[in-house]
């Protein structure tokens, strides 16, 4: 079995980086997301994004290729013994194989980083103050507390209901999209995301850690206070029954 235990250069963590659920796009090219996503990531201080490949549209994969080149994505092929695709049913196993992709990422990177956030093309890590312009500035706030995650908590922008904004083109569909629920979603372990602290976190879900390497205590996840950090959460609402 090959061990990977990459090094940091000159010893030295860098701050940020992304960890992508496994992508399962075969059918459809989301490209122009992926690309409007991966920008603002950086702009808030991601300085890599990592792509587990299952399966994916011709058109993404040249989407992924052009920013390999650039340095600001790393992608491999991942296989799951489901052999799971898009149009699979989603259940309660397909949850669990895909904590795969999570750790697969999680352990590749987590010498290289101080924090690592596991995300999904479809949501992004906001800070709230309107003082803080990336998430360098946000976890400043909060700094002094003793922590294995920090999460942020989850808000819906739907897909409808949005007044196309003229300043902004089309194609940039987050930044079309600014109507947000009014509510939160409910205090639970699944409605957050979070920063993993790589120093202390051992296993991690895609919300937050679940061991720790602390054997005096379980894990610590801080919920990082609404009016400081938002997860926005593209996506239709729950009561639709759709995803």
């Amino acid at each position: 079995m090959k061990i990977l235990n990459p090094q940091p250069v000159g010893g030295v963590k860098k701050r940020f980086s992304v960890c992508a659920k496994q992508f399962l796009y075969e059918s459809r090219d989301i490209g122009i997301r992926i690309i409007e996503w991966i920008h603002l990531l950086k702009i808030l201080g991601a300085e890599k994004i990592y792509l587990p490949i299952q399966h994916v549209h011709p058109d993404v994969l040249k989407v992924i290729s052009y920013f390999e080149k650039i340095g600001l994505v790393e992608s491999w092929q991942f296989f799951e013994p489901s052999n799971m695709s898009e149009s699979g049913a989603y259940s309660y196993q397909t949850y669990m194989l895909q904590r795969n992709s999570w750790n697969d990422c999680f352990y590749r990177v987590k010498n290289l980083y101080e924090f690592v956030v596991v995300l999904d093309v479809d949501e992004v890590i906001m800070p709230n103050m309107p003082q803080d312009m990336n998430w360098e500035d946000m976890l400043k706030r909060i700094s002094e507390v003793p922590a294995d995650g920090f999460s942020s908590r989850w808000v819906n922008y739907p897909h409808f209901g949005n007044e196309s904004l003229q300043t902004i083109p089309n194609y940039l569909f987050m930044l079309q999209h600014t109507q947000r629920s009014v509510e939160f979603r409910e205090v639970a372990w699944y409605s957050r995301k979070s920063f993993f602290n790589t120093k202390t976190t051992e296993v991690v879900t895609a919300h937050f850690p679940i061991q720790c390497l602390t054997a005096d205590r379980n894990c610590l996840t801080y919920d990082i206070p609404t009016n400081i950090s938002q997860t926005s959460h593209y996506r239709v609402p729950l009561e639709y029954n759709k995803y």
